[in-house]
């Protein structure tokens, strides 16, 4: 996690109403849901408007707070408060107070306080956006069963827009306090929740975060795409056992480091481009339906993908492609449930990042790479994935990338693993590429090194290093086809190709350690 502090100064902590030490606090700005235990919380991800707290010359003040209630007792350490919105100088170094005081049962005005901190709420240039999260941490207050309140409030007076806007709810939304406002010191008035996440845990801390997802909901994130976006260095995205299938990319934009890589734990749950294709209609006593995307597509019935016949041209099984590639028509005993379309370009995309750690894993459904991997980067590594019925390759690999596969199968993709580049390095052992509609593995160029890889059943050819490839072989066997002419139609690079080779071996490629073991087909 990248935190940024802010300068510190000394708080004064009063506990009852005559006891005070000089201590510290810090103020931490993140992205993403804090990862801490929520004892005392009120968050809804969907809330969109706002509570500003300011204190600006001219133009007044206005402090807010919030009620709360306490079950059993419980040592707080952290508040987290939501960022609804803040101008470039808005957060600016500005003194900030934080007060717990008992809550007078039944009244917005609070009673005694219990306690109070002051410090620095964070410097200009560590400003949040939107949705981003401001976290107080602050030495252990003891709370016993009852009913309380915090306030927040800028201890001084500011230039216009040193202002921030806390998330906050409608009014009502949280069952256990209100939120409360004073346009003059203490002069309360009910107002909005505010969006807030008290613990006994401290966030200011170095130990790693789980992201964890479940569009089911229960989870601080419903989306890959949210989690992706709070990833930080040491972070791992965990997608929770049994939430799939994520009908959306994967794409995390953020780099790890040698010491904090970028941990993403898949559990064996799907990331796919596939959406479900619905809208049949009966026309002639058949079940037709329109593709809402440009055929070559990739289709699926209830799993299983729909492949051409090379001699006809039409699917070999389940429906019937129309002469202008815009619709299908069911084959009599087909049902209109379970059917698939592919409908994003990527299922999982590495992008110009470094220090990414991919763990049981499946990718599906794109009109493009299941794995896609572009632009510059090292240290990326594959444990434990799937990539299948993908409209071009279960994994690809172009540009200036090194990375590594454990443990993979590639299947009902155009091509299995192609990797496109001179620059690229992979490692990959213990992998199994079969039922290709073109190649099975593919290094037109680049660098491989290949352990106990095996490959059957692929349309064209089973492995083929192409042009400038230099590969290390060991342990690697290939098993020829039943055929020997195409049977299915591919749609990518292999779509004009019409010589069907088990293994292919250009002269100006490399090949060292051992050969390729050719096996007959069974």
């Amino acid at each position: 996690m990248i935190i940024m502090r802010s300068l510190i100064i000394g708080l004064i902590s009063i506990i009852g109403s005559s006891h005070a030490t000089q201590t510290d606090f810090t103020c931490t700005l993140i992205t993403g849901v804090p990862e801490i235990v929520r004892d005392v919380s009120y968050f809804n991800q969907d809330d969109n408007v706002g509570m500003r707290c300011f204190w600006i010359d001219g133009d007044g003040r206005r402090d807010i707070g919030q009620q709360f209630s306490i079950d059993t007792p419980v040592a707080l350490r952290s508040l987290a408060l939501r960022i609804r919105s803040a101008a470039s100088s808005s957060l600016y170094e500005r003194p900030f107070r934080l007060t717990f005081a008992r809550q007078i049962s039944g009244k917005i005005l609070p009673g005694e306080i219990i306690a109070e901190y002051n410090g620095l709420i964070p410097a200009k240039g560590q400003v949040p956006s939107s949705g981003k999260w401001l976290v107080l941490d602050f030495p252990a207050l003891s709370l016993e069963r009852g009913e309380y309140c915090f306030l927040l409030q800028y201890a001084e007076s500011g230039a216009n827009g040193q202002a921030v806007v806390l998330t906050a709810g409608s009014v009502g939304a949280y069952k256990n306090g209100k939120g409360f406002q004073a346009a003059t010191p203490g002069a309360w008035a009910e107002g909005r929740p505010v969006n807030f996440i008290l613990s006994s845990d401290s966030v200011f801390s170095d130990e790693p975060r789980i992201l964890k997802v479940d569009r089911r909901g229960g989870t601080p994130y419903a989306t890959v795409a949210a989690a992706a976006a709070a990833v930080e260095p040491g972070d791992t995205l965990f997608l929770v056992p049994g939430s799939g299938p994520y009908r959306e990319p994967l794409f995390i934009r953020t780099s790890g480091t040698a010491e904090k890589p970028v941990i993403i734990e898949g559990n064996n749950e799907l990331v796919t481009g596939f959406d479900l294709l619905t809208g049949f209609r009966a026309e002639n006593g058949v079940m037709v339906c329109d593709l809402p995307v440009e055929f070559p597509c990739v289709l699926a019935y209830q799993g299983e993908r729909l492949r051409q016949s090379a001699e006809t041209g039409q699917f070999t099984k389940y429906a019937v492609l129309s002469a202008d590639q815009k619709r299908i028509g069911l084959l009599p005993g087909v049902e209109t449930n379970g059917w698939e379309v592919s409908a994003r370009r990527f299922a999982v995309q590495i992008l110009n990042v470094s220090h990414h750690v991919y763990r049981n894993l499946k990718a599906s459904g794109s009109q493009n790479d299941g794995f896609n991997l572009h632009g510059t980067g090292d240290n990326v590594l594959f444990e434990n994935i799937e990539g299948f019925q993908n409209l071009d390759e279960g994994f690809s690999a172009h540009d200036n990338y090194q990375c590594e596969i454990r443990n993979g199968a590639f299947f009902d993709n155009d091509n299995g693993i192609a990797n496109m580049d001179s620059n690229v390095v992979m490692k990959a052992e213990n992998i199994t590429i079969y039922d290709n509609l073109g190649n099975g593995l593919w290094l037109r160029s680049g660098v491989g090194d290949l352990k106990q890889v095996k490959v059957w059943n692929n349309g064209i050819t089973q492995i083929y290093f192409d042009t400038d490839a230099t590969v290390q072989v060991t342990d690697c066997l290939l098993i020829e086809p039943a055929w020997s002419n195409r049977v299915w139609i591919s749609y990518m690079e292999t779509r004009n190709d019409t010589a069907v080779m088990p293994l292919r071996i250009k002269s100006t490629a490399t090949v060292n350690g051992g050969s390729v073991q050719v096996h007959s087909a069974p």
